[in-house]
């Protein structure tokens, strides 16, 4: 299916470009290769691996675990069609690991969206990132401070979705600036080609920049690579409303069913909340993000639906505490703190906090029990900033009852995290 939307999207741009030459520009590491019309329409290819490994291990015990794999391999293209229509496709062709929902379908198509432009406004359709998730999972995959983002991104972003996007620019006084987004979408996440639960998920996003916009679309990037010469800032302020999410923070469709009394599927509502933070100044880059989430409409509830499609109807602890133990219920607190010299070398260091309610699948001991997350990292970019090496540390604190290499229970020791990466832009 990813290649009959890439297929039929190049037949639109052969509609588009008929009777005009088509040129192929000069190659430069990491811009892809860009085709341009006579009348400048353009279309770029570009490709990016990112081999990754990853080495665990509890204090004081001699056992460890290691996982070796390619964590992204994209292509990704770009093309603006007539200046006013445009589309991006990216596919991921790496193997995902499939632990429930926390990894993504195998040879994934992350984005497929058409955006025409309005002036100030673009509006998309198709699947694409959110704006209604924090601001780290908002940087680009290639430019993200550590080798992976934090825990709050993991617990409570749904990463992508399919339905309507809007994005505005909007121009204040002076040079202050606002950005707004809203996003109608399914609610189900990346989930564009399998059967869709509940209702809509209603999203937005409203991002401030009091000193003007960061140079080089800093804003999507985790490094203060262009090193702004005035202290840049952005503010923001970002929620989502699912009504009837059907997984834990509505990334994948269908993980999660219950039924009311009549046995008709009837899905709790899911609600977040939280702002942002963004400074870059001289090469210094800072980052705070703070999340919350709620459950709602859970009343009517009677039945959870098993995997193996039996029905459970027991609830010791009442149906609202039956729901929010599977759904990512609680509070984040993210920050992050980096430098990049001149040579495009940088150090990061990052803090997460955890904090699940009560009943939250935060608790699981597992894949969460850990509430707070110490790392510290180094990256050196190369090629223009299109290559880089990255390698960090992280610590992470756990419960008494968390498990951790090989199911060992972790009786409340620090687990070690390292992880190197390497990647290389086309």
């Amino acid at each position: 299916k990813p290649i009959l939307f890439i297929f039929g999207a190049l037949l639109v741009l052969q509609g588009v470009a008929q009777e005009q030459e088509i040129f192929l520009e000069k190659y430069r590491m990491g811009e892809g290769i860009r085709f341009t019309s006579e009348k400048g329409y353009t279309t770029r290819f570009n490709f990016m691996v990112q081999p990754w490994g990853e080495l665990r291990s509890i204090e004081d015990e001699d056992i460890a675990s290691y996982r070796l794999r390619i964590r992204r391999a994209r292509l990704m293209i770009n093309s603006n069609l007539t200046g006013k229509l445009s589309f991006r496709v990216a596919i991921d062709f790496s193997q995902r690991d499939g632990n429930v929902e926390e990894e993504l379908l195998n040879g994934s198509l992350l984005d497929a969206y058409f955006t025409y432009n309005l002036g100030d406004f673009d509006l998309s359709i198709g699947q694409r990132s959110l704006s209604s998730d924090s601001r780290e999972l908002r940087f680009s995959s290639q430019y993200v401070n550590l080798v992976e983002r934090s825990r709050l991104v993991s617990s409570f972003a749904s990463i992508r979705d399919f339905g309507v996007f809007i994005q505005g620019r909007h121009h204040l006084t002076g040079n202050h600036k606002l950005k707004t987004y809203l996003e109608i979408i399914t609610g189900d996440g990346q989930s564009a080609f399998i059967r869709n639960y509940g209702g809509l998920k209603y999203g937005g996003r409203l991002d401030y920049f009091p000193n003007g916009y960061l140079r080089g679309f800093g804003q999507f990037r985790g490094h203060d690579l262009f090193r702004e010469w005035v202290p840049k800032i952005v503010l923001g302020v970002f929620g989502s409303y699912n009504d009837g999410i059907s997984s834990r923070r509505g990334r994948r469709s269908g993980s999660i069913i219950y039924l009311d009394a009549d046995e008709r599927i009837k899905l709790p509502d899911y609600g977040q909340l939280g702002v942002d933070l963004v400074l870059r100044y001289r090469g210094l880059s800072f980052l705070a993000e703070v999340i919350k989430s709620w459950s709602f409409d859970t009343e009517d509830i009677a039945f959870f639906v098993r995997s193996d499609g039996s029905l459970k109807d027991d609830f010791p602890d009442g149906i609202k505490a039956e729901v929010d133990g599977r759904l990512m219920m609680g509070e984040s607190i993210n920050a992050q703190l980096g430098y990049t010299l001149k040579n495009s070398l940088s150090f990061d260091a990052r803090y997460t906090w955890i904090n699940p309610d009560e009943f939250s699948f935060l608790n699981n001991d597992t894949f969460f029990n850990r509430n707070e997350y110490y790392g510290a990292g180094v990256t050196q970019y190369f090629f223009n900033n299109t290559a880089k090496i990255q390698a960090d540390v992280q610590w992470n604190t756990t419960a008494d009852t968390a498990t951790g290499v090989e199911g060992i229970p972790t009786m409340g020791r620090n687990e070690v995290v390292y992880r190197i990466l390497t990647q290389i832009q086309f």
